[in-house]
């Protein structure tokens, strides 16, 4: 059986799937979305979608709209790489829609998308198994509408994870019934997709499940009995499982756009395993197998989905699966990988549904669905006659099933499981094709209103606010871009602010010194935890109170515009190294000037050399360090030679503040001020260090006339140039290396996928 084969998809059917499930989905977000009226701020349920998710889809998107390619984002951090983190998904075909709407309308679409695919693909994986279409579209209202996807359906990168699943594992199977180019090529693009969906750590765990189905199908078959003959069966091994390394090898090649720079970026991260591994869902988690059985038989669990819930018509449907005609090996694959993975997130999760471990529910609830698809499809399977066993052993056991589950359920349960008798009951007394989808039917509308009923999340989604996150006044942006000029912006604000938050420059459109959700080199790691006072990692809301000890370092890294909510900590003059002069106040933020400030452009006649960041960190605090004409350079080898060559003379005493003509001589003018680009002019009298306060990592390269030069690394994060006496034009350009080397392997990639797909039929014919 395969892809193309009309037996098991023919188009009519598979047509009024997909409007079932089209028709379904945005019935069922919006239940679950939108509960009732009141709708709380940002929770610590819902936050990652409101301060990471929405702004960085809608800062990336747009710009690609624009026709830029954003590599990097200089709204956060002082300026961190964008395209580098795979958790944006810019590549993922699925978020094309945040192309063409604006942010919260295209979230609410890809949910909308995601819903629909998901039952449509797994549809079209139990019919590959040879269910019936009802007891297919079944199983997948079980998988489009279990509390784990109603967790995870407002979560762009975790749905498409969920989506391209199905699809990958019918493709799977239908290379392992007839190894073919359309099924290597199919499979390739299916595990390239799932790959740049955008949530690593789910991604890295459906891609074992996947991979240990591939395994299995690829040593059994499909088929439920042996090839007789040795060498047909070892030839068919051999075409199988160099399909499936055709497939990996050609998925590897059309991501190496997105790994490759990603790997080159986690080099330089402080904790990369903890960034990458990071996985929330609005969810509740079962705390242990009791609580998990509690899940499976009630209904509602709070304000959140429950991740256990698969609706009790479900549990029902699971004993006949056993009795499904699909190979043994792989009913017993499905069924263990549930109760393995369910085991293994009760296990090491402990009831954090923003633990790594709880991605091993996903997987789990897919193959639950697969399972209720045949067991549906076992039941209603018309009989000639009424005394075969393969029709009452199944119904006995499911007659048994519910009287058990009919006496432990709480009373709520008791009554969504009474109408399923009235199926059973149908299609028992008259067993034709007719009572099966009539059944079928029956219990396929019982399973969604269940589902449709039994989850819900009271965080708020973009889509019912009046844009993302917490949209600015028109007082305070004009504040802030007055105050700011080409400088930035230090946010003082609880993490959960209802009136400003960290990642407001993503959408208002100004640079932040701060940010939430970003992981930080080992450097940025020091450098914040010198200015908060405490530990921090991509979790942090990074945020300045009135008690944090370096204080002064945000005049370094030029945020001259301090916005403080109403809860925020840090006030005029409560901060040591600042001062503060207050500009404005509009609905309960208040816009500061910080009178301290170094510019983003500074120029310094005078610098320190440090060895480490700490050595950086202690020249910074002491009393005659001057920001404004100073500045404190790390040792590089090229970088410092660059510097001895062109100041010979051994300029750069510290503590040795220019004079006044030599400042008034010093002019520094931005030309060209883009996130990859920037253009500078100086005019200078004497040499010195152009000092921008702008993160320097690699894959930034500096030019000064035309003639590249080496970048210092000044003040522990920032760039600098040294420069001698004249008038120069200084580029900074980010063209990072890893970026030019993956488009190249994933064109080159494209270009051999699309020879073969046009040069092997041709060969073929002749």
């Amino acid at each position: 059986m395969t892809l193309h084969d009309n037996k098991y998809f023919a188009p009519f059917p598979l047509f009024l799937a997909a409007a079932l499930f089209i028709l379904a989905s945005p019935v069922f977000w919006m239940g679950v979305e939108a509960p009732g009226r009141d709708r709380p701020g940002i929770t610590s349920d819902n936050a990652d979608l409101h301060l990471e998710i929405a702004p960085a889809m809608q800062y990336g998107f747009s710009r690609l709209r624009a026709g830029e390619m954003p590599l990097w984002n200089d709204r956060q951090l002082c300026g961190v790489p964008f395209f580098a983190n795979p958790v944006h998904g810019l590549l993922q075909p699925l978020n094309v829609g945040f192309l063409v709407l604006d942010t919260p309308r295209a979230l609410a679409l890809h949910g909308f998308l995601s819903l629909s695919l998901m039952g449509f693909f797994t549809v079209l994986l139990l019919r590959a198994m040879g269910t019936g279409y009802v007891s297919a579209a079944l199983g997948g209202m079980v998988y489009m509408c279990c509390g784990a996807v109603a967790a995870a359906m407002s979560r762009p990168g975790i749905a498409n994870v969920l989506v391209w699943m199905p699809l990958l594992c019918c493709v799977l199977r239908s290379h392992a019934h007839k190894p073919r180019l359309l099924s290597v090529v199919s499979g390739g693009c299916g595990l390239a997709f799932l790959w740049l969906s955008g949530a690593p750590m789910i991604s890295f765990g459906v891609t074992l499940f996947c991979a240990a189905y591939a395994l299995a199908l690829g040593l059994f078959g499909v088929e439920a009995d042996a090839t007789p003959n040795n060498n047909v069966a070892e030839s068919i091994l051999s075409s199988r499982l160099g399909g499936l390394l055709a497939m990996l090898l050609m998925a590897l090649g059309l991501t190496a756009v997105q790994w490759i720079p990603t790997l080159a970026w986690a080099r330089t991260l402080d904790a990369p395993l903890a960034f990458f591994t990071r996985f929330a869902v609005p969810g509740r988690m079962p705390t242990g197998h009791a609580a998990l059985l509690t899940q499976l038989l009630q209904p509602r669990s709070g304000t959140l989905p429950a991740l256990g819930y698969v609706g009790v018509s479900t549990l029902l449907l699971l004993p006949a699966a056993f009795f499904h005609r699909i190979p043994r090996w792989e009913r017993s694959f499905f069924a263990l990988s549930a109760a393995l993975l369910w085991l293994g997130a009760l296990a090491f999760a402990n009831g954090a549904s923003d633990a790594p471990w709880t991605a091993l529910v996903y997987p789990a609830v897919f193959a639950v669905a697969l399972l209720a698809g045949l067991g549906a499809d076992r039941l209603f399977m018309p009989r000639r006659t009424t005394l075969t066993p393969r029709l009452w052993g199944p119904l006995v056991l499911v007659g048994v099933v519910f009287l058990v589950l009919f006496l432990v359920a709480p009373a709520a349960t008791r009554g969504r499981m009474a109408p399923v008798l009235l199926a059973l009951g149908t299609f028992a007394i008259f067993r034709t094709r007719w009572a099966s989808v009539l059944s079928g039917v029956i219990l396929l509308l019982l399973l969604f209103v269940d589902l449709s009923a039994a989850s819900s999340n009271y965080g708020s989604h973009p889509f019912f606010t009046s844009a993302v996150g917490i949209p600015l006044s028109e007082e305070t942006k004009a504040d802030i871009r007055d105050v700011a000029l080409e400088d930035r912006v230090m946010i003082s604000a609880a993490a959960n602010s209802d009136l400003i938050h960290p990642s407001v420059g993503l959408t208002d459109g100004v640079r932040v010194a701060g940010g939430a959700g970003y992981p930080l080199t080992p450097a940025q790691a020091i450098w914040w935890q010198a200015l908060t006072g405490h530990p921090v990692d991509a979790d942090t809301v990074l945020d300045v109170s009135a008690d944090s000890p370096h204080a002064l370092l945000l005049n370094l890294m030029a945020a001259r515009a301090v916005v403080v909510a109403q809860e925020g900590g840090l006030a005029t003059g409560s901060a040591p190294g600042l001062r503060l002069r207050r500009r404005g106040e509009a609905h309960g933020v208040t816009v500061y000037e910080n009178e301290n400030v170094a510019p983003r452009f500074s120029w310094a006649t005078a610098w320190r050399l440090a060895l480490d960041l700490p050595a950086v960190m202690a020249a910074i605090g002491e009393t005659d360090f001057d920001p404004r004409h100073e500045c404190v350079v790390l040792p590089d080898a090229s970088a410092r030679s660059h510097l001895a060559r062109t100041v010979p003379d051994g300029r750069g005493t510290p503590g040795q503040a220019p004079t006044d003509g030599v400042m008034m001589r010093t002019h520094i003018v931005a030309h060209e001020d883009t996130p990859e680009r920037l253009v500078v002019s100086v005019e200078n009298a004497a040499p010195g260090i152009l000092v921008v306060s702008d993160t320097l990592t690699p894959g930034w390269r500096a030019y000064v006339d035309g003639q590249r030069v080496p970048i210092l690394a000044t003040n522990g994060l920032f760039r600098g140039i040294v420069l001698g006496p004249g008038t120069h034009t200084v580029l900074f350009q980010y063209r990072p290396q890893s970026v030019i080397a993956g488009g190249m392997i994933s064109i080159g990639a494209l270009c051999i996928v699309m020879l073969v797909v046009m040069v092997v039929p041709i060969m073929r014919r002749r």
